[in-house]
């Protein structure tokens, strides 16, 4: 494992790539750019062998501690979404709303606990700024993305969908 994109291109593809025989299979485990992963995934093809873009997290600690958590991805490579929340849960990356949403998420289940229209107001009771309290405003940037994310659903007609549906307004952002 390699720290940079730049030090995992020149290992693989300068230093290992000319040496192998086909039928090798390639484990990339750089967290690095996606088209690196896609350079790699071609340029193993043209020497008949398979590449596997792993990235591993939870950094020098997990690695110390022997709990990396490792992504895969490639072609023969399918995300288990349901899998994958199990995966991750307990480490860094794991969440409350994770906990709550996640297989909702999978299943499509956007049934509300609370709805999206409630976020845009409760979002903007801390991020909108009134006039004359400039002085006792403070900026935080995650709570106005939020309130950008779960306005786009009120626009695209979700607002009573509950807010798990967020990831509607990533899918249309990402056109998937």
């Amino acid at each position: 494992m390699v720290g940079h994109s730049s030090d995992g291109k020149h290992v693989v593809m300068d230093t290992l790539l000319p040496s192998v025989n086909p039928n090798t299979v390639i484990t990339d485990h750089t967290s690095s750019h996606p088209a690196l992963a896609r350079q790699i995934y071609e340029s193993a093809l043209e020497k008949q062998c398979d590449s596997v873009d792993a990235p591993v997290s939870e950094g020098d600690i997990g690695a110390i501690d022997g709990k990396l958590a490792i992504f895969a991805g490639g072609y023969k490579a399918g995300l288990d979404q349901g899998k994958f929340i199990e995966a991750v849960r307990d480490g860094a990356a794991g969440s409350m709303a994770m906990e709550l949403f996640g297989y909702r998420m999978i299943k499509r289940d956007f049934r509300p606990g609370g709805f999206a229209q409630y976020m845009v107001k409760d979002l903007g009771l801390g991020v909108d700024v009134e006039e004359g309290d400039e002085d006792n405003a403070k900026v935080l940037p995650g709570a106005g993305l939020s309130k950008q994310l779960f306005s786009g659903m009120v626009a695209n007609g979700d607002d009573k969908l509950g807010t798990q549906g967020i990831i509607t307004v990533i899918e249309r952002i990402n056109a998937s």
